[in-house]
């Protein structure tokens, strides 16, 4: 028999039945107590557990903003290898209406400004384990959709190159295309990460490794290192 969370929205509720699982409870359905939405997983009952060991769905209140409404975080598992944990977000009106506001993002941070405008983090375009840079960009609500902030904090996800000697494809930053010779990265090599172009369509950096500085897009590594 599930067990019930209720998550309190101001005058509303979100009441969220929940089953045990091996990262804690997971949600399995949820209804906007005072409203009309409703939500349901894949969760199978009559599945024997290990069947829904990859299942895991949870709801946390995000934000109360300032015209009564709120954001409502849901986080889950969009596959079944490492690195699949995502968060969304939902707006709940003061009425009772609820919209998909932001999906699939790897946000970990997330809020209300001085402005009273709801923002959150996002590692955009970001593959954990494998890319060597990533850029966390803040997207911000302006009532109609969420807005890429600019200054994303950059950071080097491998501060040195963890596998063996190899080479690098230096690219255009703008428009991706292979400029110039391979460049070599011995292994152990430190890694600085200096810029981001933010119209490159795939991860584009700027990346400083010993004397050299170049600019690579999609640079990851494939050692497992």
């Amino acid at each position: 028999m599930p067990l019930q969370q209720r998550i309190a929205l101001g005058e509303l509720a979100l009441l969220v039945d929940t089953c045990p699982h091996r990262r804690g409870a997971t949600a399995v359905r949820a209804q906007l107590e005072g409203g009309q939405w409703t939500w349901a997983g894949d969760y199978v009952y009559e599945a024997a557990s290990f069947e829904n060991e990859l299942y895991h769905y949870t709801f946390e209140l995000g934000a109360a903003l300032p015209d009564g409404g709120h954001v409502l975080v849901q986080h889950y598992v969009a596959c079944d290898y490492d690195g699949c944990d995502r968060t969304r977000f939902y707006a709940v009106k003061p009425a009772g209406a609820v919209e998909l506001i932001a999906d699939e993002t790897l946000s970990e941070a997330w809020g209300v400004g001085d402005d009273g405008a709801f923002w959150y983090s996002d590692r955009t375009g970001y593959s954990i384990g494998y890319h060597v840079a990533s850029a966390t960009w803040t997207y911000r609500w302006d009532g109609a959709g969420f807005q890429r902030q600019p200054g994303p904090v950059l950071k080097a996800e491998y501060a040195n190159w963890p596998c063996p000697d190899g080479v690098v494809q230096p690219v255009d930053a703008v428009t991706g295309l292979d400029v110039g010779d391979p460049i070599p990265v011995t292994r152990g090599a430190a890694i600085e990460v200096l810029a981001t172009h933010p119209e490159g369509t795939a991860p584009v950096f700027e990346y400083r490794v010993g004397e050299d500085q170049f600019w690579a897009e999609n640079w990851t590594q494939t050692c497992a290192g």
